[in-house]
């Protein structure tokens, strides 16, 4: 048992559908280690089974959310939580609980803290796994942070700053958005936590990991929109180096000069380097604007 939370501090969202097996276990261990029922805010999504019922009957709030699917509810979440911090997990019964002070202690210095399932790995399905290594890598590129989690369904968030959130995120690629969301409000960090097996049926499918991908990408539109662009634009050195490299070849070992193909190489391939360049100098210029803005709020 932890040392009890300020409950004007700190709200536990439950984000649910279905979840009548792993809801009871999840609800009863967080009061056994001090939460107050009344913390605790269970964001049901039209629930088939009993998970409202065993909800209800630990004395937590419940609430419907609107729309479908779980970025609507934690946007639902977002609507009724006032205090300062609101902590999200899932109510699988597969996040350890026991680093939330910890994790509570960390934000007083960053907007988000997410918890790394680093612990109990092997209980993440390994084509889970693998897609959670791709899509965290891709973030971190786009978005210059060094997560090594993004999409871990456990973190705690500051309240204010996750309300000015766009909302552009559908279905499970709401991790993504909160964390881009949050990168460009201030620092975002993670600490290891420990991951169990899942209890009741998984939801989340390869198809879902592809649209994870897609949405990070979409985001990197929203949030830093220059960055993405020049990014894309890197892309052009694959069709200029290999169209180079074709008439190099040609031109060293045949002795034929491409008089079209030339140009048509240089230019894609410095249009390739100035692109990466830029990019590099957008993200920079993000991480410029990140620390300016800090150092402006510690002098109010």
């Amino acid at each position: 048992m932890q040392a009890k939370v300020d409950p004007d501090k700190l709200t536990i969202v439950i984000p649910t559908k279905d979840e009548e097996d792993g809801i009871g276990p999840t609800i009863d261990e967080l009061i056994q280690m001090g939460f107050e029922p009344g913390q605790i805010l269970v964001v049901d999504g039209d629930s088939r089974d009993r998970t409202v019922e065993i909800a209800r009957s630990k004395g937590v709030n419940v609430i419907r959310q609107d729309g479908v699917g779980k970025a609507d509810a934690i946007l639902t979440a977002l609507k009724n939580v006032d205090t300062e911090y609101m902590l999200v997990m899932d109510g699988d019964y597969t996040y350890d609980p026991s680093k939330i002070g910890e994790m509570l202690s960390l934000m007083d210095k960053y907007v988000e803290v997410i918890g790394a399932r680093v612990e109990g790995r092997e209980n993440i399905p390994w084509i889970n796994r693998i897609g959670n290594r791709i899509l965290t890598w891709i973030f971190n590129t786009l978005f210059g942070t060094c997560l090594r989690d993004v999409l871990s369904g456990m973190y705690m968030v500051n309240v204010e700053k996750a309300k000015l959130m766009l909302g552009k995120a559908t279905g499970f690629s709401i991790e993504a958005e909160i964390a881009a969301h949050m990168s460009c409000e201030g620092d975002i960090t993670d600490i290891d936590i420990r991951y169990r097996k899942r209890v009741g049926k998984p939801k989340l499918s390869v198809l879902d990991g592809v649209k994870i991908g897609w949405n990070i990408i979409k985001l990197t539109w929203y949030y830093n929109p220059f960055l993405l662009i020049f990014t894309l634009g890197t892309l052009l050195l694959i069709p200029g180096i290999i169209i180079g490299a074709y008439v190099l070849y040609d031109f060293i070992f045949l002795h034929k000069l491409h008089r079209i193909l030339t140009p048509v190489s240089l230019i894609f391939t410095l249009a390739g380097l100035i692109s990466f360049l830029f990019a590099i100098l957008f993200l920079y210029l993000r991480r410029m604007e990140l620390r300016v803005i800090r150092a402006i709020e510690k002098r109010r």
